[in-house]
């Protein structure tokens, strides 16, 4: 020990020493060869701020129960000390805080610094809405934050959709496709009015709606045609086709409808007889010949549509 604290000697300063009890807790539990292994690979300026600041604002409880954990695995090292390096100290402390037993290290297996870049994106008030999603679907949360392109993307979820929702949907379809369908959209679509924030909105307080409903129709259409339905049809109008049909029955006219003709359908003025039309429908494309002769049918039809706006356009 004593040598450990010769090799870091912030160890020993007067800023960690005005807090002794939680130093004793931190020393006592941790494992010394371990805790010298990550003081080497944390830069000692960064250390020199972040401990007083850690034994400060976290628990007594929480610094045996989460924090000495990830200092006695090596394996945690590296990330632990990129949050540490990026991650203001007071963010960090409130997420040690609010993480149980066993759940942050799950996430923080993620390759890379996916997971500091989240942190750092997501607004001060929203940190604690990290902690759901974490707690209750460490696992899950892993899988999308290691198949996430786009860590603002991500952040942009958590800032503005409340974290009941997120951990719903991760249960009601796979989060890797999830993650996948967040590379379909810009990044003005993650603004507090984009058009998939608007979408997920509807989902917040609606956990049958999520998981019967939204989250299945997810699995089942390809990422690129859920991004096009929700960005060019009306969020409560693609909803209210969605629960009329089915997931299965809407996936169905999609796969065998042309789906721009869908679009001008669903966002037409017809609305009643669009959503009271789209069942029937879903239910004759059932028949694997008929199907394909509604593709056929609808493809001219969409075909013939876009021809005059050309001619119109070129009219004009």
């Amino acid at each position: 020990l004593a040598k450990l604290v010769l090799h870091n000697p912030y160890m020993a300063s007067h800023t960690v020493l005005a807090h002794p009890g939680q130093i004793i807790t931190l020393l006592k539990n941790c494992e010394v060869g371990k805790l010298d292994l990550f003081c080497a690979a944390c830069p000692a300026a960064v250390m020199r701020d972040a401990l007083p600041k850690l034994l400060r604002h976290v628990e007594q409880a929480k610094l045996l129960s989460v924090l000495v954990p990830l200092l006695n695995n090596v394996e945690m090292h590296a990330p632990l000390a990129a949050m540490l390096r990026r991650v203001d100290a007071l963010r960090l402390a409130e997420i040690l805080n609010g993480a149980l037993l066993g759940r942050l290290d799950v996430v923080m297996r993620c390759p890379g610094e996916t997971v500091v870049d989240i942190l750092c994106a997501v607004k001060d008030a929203r940190i604690c809405a990290l902690l759901p999603p974490v707690n209750q679907a460490p696992e899950k949360l892993l899988d999308f934050v290691s198949h996430c392109a786009s860590a603002e993307k991500a952040a942009a979820i958590v800032n503005f959709i409340e974290p009941e929702a997120i951990v719903w949907l991760f249960y009601s379809t796979s989060p890797a496709r999830l993650a996948e369908l967040l590379g379909h959209f810009d990044a003005a679509e993650f603004r507090e009015n984009g058009c998939f924030i608007r979408f997920l909105g509807h989902l917040q307080g609606e956990r049958r709606l999520t998981n019967n409903v939204v989250g299945p129709f997810l699995s089942l259409v390809p990422p690129a045609v859920v991004a096009q339905m929700v960005r060019e049809v009306p969020a409560e109008q693609l909803l209210k086709v969605l629960c009329n049909v089915g997931p299965r029955g809407v996936a169905r006219i999609l796969e065998n409808t042309n789906v721009d003709l869908i679009i001008r359908m669903w966002t037409g003025r017809l609305e009643s007889l669009v959503v009271n039309g789209a069942a029937p429908l879903s239910a004759l494309q059932r028949d694997v010949r008929a199907a394909a002769a509604i593709k056929n049918v609808s493809d001219g039809i969409q075909q013939a549509l876009s021809s005059y706006r050309r001619l119109v356009a070129v009219g004009a």
